[in-house]
């Protein structure tokens, strides 16, 4: 089985498949719909959406981090 090819923004970046970089990307759109809707007076809505954003995109880095060339 081939692996899969990792994208990096620089040569000492963190290195994520597509799928990650789709993930990443969903992530930014929710936080700034997050960001919209506690502006306009949701602000809990808005919390959690910025909340739900963060996580997802600190479980992203965390395991493509945790994935090495060697492993």
């Amino acid at each position: 089985m081939t692996d899969k090819p990792l994208y990096s923004i620089r040569e000492n970046s963190t290195a994520l498949t597509r799928f990650q970089w789709w993930i990443m990307g969903m992530a930014l759109i929710v936080a700034a719909v997050g960001v919209v809707v506690a502006i306009a007076g949701r602000s809990p809505i808005g919390a959690m959406l910025m909340g739900l954003s963060a996580l997802t995109g600190t479980f992203t880095i965390v395991a493509a981090n945790g994935r090495g060339p060697g492993k």
